[in-house]
């Protein structure tokens, strides 16, 4: 696991077997990491003020200060070796776009006192990436450099390196659990898997013969449930994803992959976990995301959750203790925890609306984030954040494994101006928005949690240090003088013996401790440096937090505000106690005893040894508390509410969800076995509760008998409205209700392939199909038992793939002339076989972009017209789409200064070529040019042809164009010359290598696609030029029109305003136009004319209103 500070403090880890992100908590094996924040340095005054509280004389902590000269890295990786060694490593680097660029390492031999920097047991060129502690071993450590590649191995604590060239990039390295030299690394940037158990002196390749193979994750197998050489990966091939394992990875060639025995195929990649008996991973449905699971090594399964909110991501919070808490992201403002049974298969809502990451974080390539807390040290405890209609944010606090909830209440030495006294904590999100330190408890503080929080109704941004002696039942103010920018950094050490705080990311060297469990008033300060110019980046205690001593890490800065080195501080609590405790200084403590001295936790009522708060004396690195547990009788608490039911508050009987029907049992059971059936209740997992009466919440045991299968529910992983031709296609059948076991599926997927039928032995059920031809399908699935059927269909459409598009352009294109564009799509069968029959491309879509216009054009009929609005060669750029494919081309199109178009008739030789020759379309029109051409010896590139293809007989149009003023004086010239060689029969195409002769027999001149220019006489107009100017006349008169029509209305008003206001001058009334606040029912109001009172006008100078009336 890393500790990660960058301006926030961010938990992220290693999952203890795998590289996942399951789990997200401290281990002892796993280096931490410490940054320095990105804001600064920039300028000094960024910082906030030192502080200027008074440190009190005392001789309880004792500081050893030491300097790594001139290392202004930004980032900082701490590891201690454990064990009772005295070795720390500490590795500094500098980073781009998250890549390392350079490091120094440092070591220390007493336990951080002093550092010494030995980089020159490294290649000199080397850049340390990461280490990886070797969990079982604390000598051996593997460094990797991923510039070269190169590894570094030691198993003297690092008093000595051994290199090994490499010929991948380590970018992800992982011991087995229990073998301390067996080690798999994974390559992010290829994707490959490179196994050794020899502690990385050589290396062989996992699965190098599998074409197209890609592995995305890698696990060991988990000790005790599975064999010690056991390898799993998440592995896709041709994008399809699966999970597969090996068991002999260790001697063999990765020949013997094996695909995990009912397994799922397409899942979301990156998406597999392994955690303890568990393995789950999400596939994609048509919307949102299905997540499937496997319990015990057993086939997956399609996981229930009791909602009727779709699912659009989920993130495994814990998943110790036998039971998985997982968030699910709904909406963007809707994220709920749910629990799930003993298998990991059936999740019930535990609390809605917690407060998680921005829908950003849920994707592949970020890490959600949860306001969810697992109390470490004791079971059933935890803590979460909620939103409340407001979006505001309560803390709540569950002491059986999220079974109920509760607000957390602050202690009766709290003030707190309203009642009850409520208390909420920051935690993920506060660590990612304000950079605050998150919940800290420890397995070896029994009962202790230090957190950053408020007392009031809700969570608010200032950052007080609360504490809790009781695991969250109360919680007291440890800290009055809380920092509002980023609070503190918190820890305890010594089994929690002690506590300490320092002000994070603030130019200060003042240490607050106590060793009386924050109960003191005041706690004691000591200045830990006399430096002023430090800043803490982090406080740390070796992992386990068994120690008397803590570790500060400190960026020194210049008089600019920069950083110039860092300063690493050993702070040693042993004078601060009296000596070691004996037993009179501890006391008996039950977790929930200060609230109810007989309520139990999961069964059972545990009593720990703790330190007695008031004794001042420290445990020792080697103590472990003595604990003693009685069993409880079973009741209420012990159960929650089953798949489809929930609570009522007011009776907390658990009654039937509307919307969710609870899973029929009997899908999983055999003929003459037995099944549990659910009254609503079932036992909280990991609960080991006895005795007592539980009839009314145990499930009622019942034979197991034949019923037919409904429910039935067909899926495929097809992404969007259909499949290509030859594309696999993974069907999954899903029941909800119904036996399995005894059931048989027969499968029909409709294009005339062989039937299969499928014993129901494991649901969901899992086909792969691949289609090959297009067309639509139904695929139908029937159940049937001794009971009965039922079936389900699903409908599936499958296109050709669009290998080819053909434009064809207009012929002798204008200026302001509206041509037209055709777009022909096709498959790869039917090119150029116009006797098959047509491609079943699906819908098409066209998107086309002109050149000389900005915006492209989206359209669905094949045909496009567009005006050029100048002469010159435009580009145009088409693109067809179809539900499957896309294919793009582009032609370039002429626009010409004057154009003057002959028709040409031809000899009935034409009609043969063209119902003989397939590429006459073709060839025609170019050999036509080539023929003209030299017959009037005339440049080529002064012709354009176009053939009629629907004509009968053949006929195709010839132009002669211009593209300057000087060739378009000759134009005229040109024409005539092709007249009389037509009329000549000079004019002879050549087809089919000769066996084609083509002669031209008349010529008839086309009116409609010639344009001369203004410099010279034009013969006519073309049909839209005439068109648009019309359209432009029109639109001229119907503007001219309606201005003078509101010229006139608005003349009409004035007069009439001032006729009434003259006719109601001398009864002092005043009289307005269309008001809308009136009520007046009044002939005058009725024509929109409203009385407003108004004192009398004075103004009585009629030739004044005859003057003003004629004005108007």
């Amino acid at each position: 696991m890393m500790l990660v500070f960058s301006c926030t403090v961010l938990l992220v880890c290693f999952c203890s077997s795998g590289f996942g992100s399951i789990s997200r908590y401290s281990s002892q094996h796993q280096p931490i990491v410490v940054n320095v924040p990105k804001e600064w340095p920039r300028k000094a005054n960024f910082l906030e003020k030192p502080s200027r509280r008074k440190a009190r004389a005392t001789a309880g902590v004792i500081p050893h200060e030491f300097d790594l000269q001139k290392d202004t890295h930004r980032r900082g990786i701490v590891h201690w070796s454990g064990n009772n060694s005295n070795a720390v490593f500490f590795v500094t680097q500098d980073a781009q776009q998250s890549t390392v660029t350079h490091s120094t390492f440092w070591r220390s031999l007493d336990y951080g006192k002093t550092f010494l920097k030995e980089d020159a047991k490294f290649d000199s060129d080397a850049v340390i990436n990461s280490f990886y502690p070797c969990p079982n071993n604390k000598s051996k450590l593997i460094f990797t450099d991923l510039k070269k590649p190169h590894i570094y191995v030691t198993e003297d604590e690092g008093r000595s390196f051994v290199g090994v060239d490499v010929r991948f990039k380590a970018t992800d390295i992982l011991f087995h659990p229990t073998h301390q030299d067996w080690v798999i690394a994974l390559d992010r940037t290829t994707n490959q898997a490179y196994v050794s158990i020899d502690l990385c002196t050589s290396w062989r390749q996992l699965a190098p013969n599998i074409t197209h193979a890609t592995i995305h994750r890698m696990f060991w197998g988990v000790p005790v449930i599975d064999k010690p050489s056991l390898l799993f990966f998440e592995l896709s091939v041709d994008s399809v994803s699966a999970v597969v394992y090996q068991d002999d990875a260790l001697v063999k060639d990765g020949s013997s992959l094996q695909l995990f025995h009912g397994s799922v195929y397409g899942f979301q990649v990156n998406s597999l976990e392994v955690v303890d008996e568990y393995m789950f991973v999400e596939v994609q449905t048509t919307q949102y995301m299905d997540m499937y699971r496997s319990y015990k090594r057993g086939a997956f399964q399609k996981a229930y959750f009791a909602t009727n909110h779709p699912f659009r991501d989920f993130f495994v919070v814990d998943a110790t203790e036998h039971q998985m808490f997982i968030a699910v992201y709904h909406y963007d403002n809707l994220t709920s925890l749910y629990t799930s049974d003993i298998t990991g298969r059936f999740f019930t809502l535990s609390l809605d609306n917690i407060v998680s990451a921005p829908s950003v974080f849920w994707s592949q390539s970020n890490s959600p984030f949860v306001d969810f807390y697992r109390v470490r040290g004791i079971l059933g405890i935890y803590i979460a954040n909620q939103f409340l209609a407001t979006r505001r944010v309560q803390t709540m606090i569950s002491f059986n494994k999220g079974g109920d909830w509760q607000r957390l209440q602050a202690s009766k030495n709290v003030t707190c101006p309203t009642k009850p006294c409520y208390v909420n904590l920051h935690m993920s999100y506060g660590s990612q928005l304000y950079g605050l330190t998150d919940i800290f408890t420890s397995e070896n503080g029994i009962g202790l949690i230090m957190a950053h929080g408020n007392v009031g109704d809700y969570l608010r941004r200032e950052a007080t240090m609360m504490v809790s002696r009781n695991a969250g039942l109360n919680w007291d103010k440890a800290l009055k003088e809380s920092s509002q920018a980023s609070g503190f950094d918190f820890l305890f050490g010594d089994h929690g013996s002690y506590m300490a705080a320092t002000d994070h990311y603030k130019q200060s060297t003042y240490l607050h401790y106590s060793c009386k469990e924050g109960t003191d008033a005041t706690w004691p300060s000591v200045k830990f440096s006399q430096s002023n110019d430090l800043v803490v980046n982090g406080m740390f205690t070796e992992p386990g937090e068994t120690t008397e001593i803590a570790t500060v890490f400190c960026s020194r800065l210049n008089a600019q505000g920069y950083l110039q080195n860092w300063v690493i501080i050993q702070l040693n609590f042993t004078s601060l106690f009296a000596g070691k405790c004996h037993q009179s200084d501890y006391r008996n403590w039950t977790p929930l005893q200060e609230a109810d001295n007989t309520r139990c936790l999961l069964g059972q009522r545990t009593t720990y040894q703790r330190r007695r708060t008031d004794h001042c004396c420290y445990n020792g690195r080697e103590y472990t508390p003595p604990l003693s547990t009685f069993t409880c009788h079973c009741t209420r608490e012990d159960y929650e509410c089953d798949y489809g039911y929930t609570e009522t508050p007011s009776t907390s009987q658990c009654t039937r969800m509307t919307g969710i029907t609870p899973y029929d049992s009997t899908n999983d059971c055999q003929r003459g076995s037995t099944y549990n059936m659910t009254v609503g209740y079932r036992k909280v997992a990991g609960d080991v509760c006895s005795g007592g009466d539980t009839s009314q919440w145990t499930p009622r045991q019942k034979v197991c008998s034949v019923t037919v299968a409904t429910h039935l529910e067909l899926e495929s992983d097809i992404e969007g409205s259909g499949v290509a031709v030859g594309q696999a296609i993974v069907f999954t059948l899903l029941q909800q209700s119904g036996s399995s076991y005894s059931t048989r599926y027969l499968w029909l997927f409709g294009d005339g392939s062989k039937n299969e039928t499928v014993k129901g032995s494991a649901i969901p059920i899992q086909k792969n199909h691949t289609y090959t031809k297009a067309g639509t399908f139904t695929v139908f699935v029937r159940a049937f038992n001794d009971a009965g059927s039922s079936y389900v269909t699903l409908s599936v459409s499958v296109y050709d793939v669009i290998s080819n598009i053909t434009v064809i352009p207009p012929h002798a294109v204008l200026p302001n002339s509206n041509v037209s564009f055709i777009c022909q799509a096709t498959d790869i069968a039917h090119r150029n076989t116009p006797p098959q029959p047509p491609p079943q491309l699906g819908p098409l879509h066209y998107e086309w972009k002109f050149e000389d216009d900005l915006p492209f054009m989206l359209t669905r009929n094949n045909t496009m017209y567009h005006v050029f609005q100048s002469t010159g060669r435009f580009r145009v750029s088409v693109a067809a789409y179809n539900p499957v494919s896309i294919k793009t081309t582009h032609v370039y199109i002429p626009v010409f200064r004057a154009v003057h178009t002959l028709r040409l008739g031809f000899t009935s030789s034409a009609d043969m070529a063209k119902a003989n020759d397939p590429n006459f379309n073709q060839l025609f029109p170019g050999a036509l040019i080539q023929a003209v051409a030299k017959v009037t010896q005339t440049d080529a590139s002064r012709f354009e042809a176009f053939l009629l293809s629907s004509a009968t007989p053949v006929k195709a149009d010839l132009s002669v164009v211009a593209r300057t003023e000087e060739e378009e004086s000759g134009i005229r010239q040109i024409v005539d010359e092709v007249e009389a060689s037509v009329n000549s029969h000079t004019i002879t195409i050549g087809l089919s290598q000769g066996r084609y002769q083509i002669r031209a027999t008349s010529a008839q001149e086309v009116q409609v696609n010639y344009q001369l220019s203004s410099s010279t006489s034009s013969k006519s107009v073309s049909g839209p030029t005439v068109g648009i100017i019309i359209v432009s006349i029109f639109a001229v008169i119907i503007i001219i029109a309606c201005v003078a029509i509101g010229l006139w209305y608005r003349r009409r008003y004035y007069r009439l305003e001032y006729a009434y206001s003259r006719l109601n001058r001398d009864n002092g009334v005043r009289l307005t136009l269309g008001s809308e606040d009136s009520d007046d029912e009044s002939p005058l109001a009725t024509a929109g004319l409203h009385r407003v009172q108004s004192g009398k006008d004075d103004d009585d100078d009629g030739d004044d209103d005859d003057k003003l009336l004629d004005d108007v």
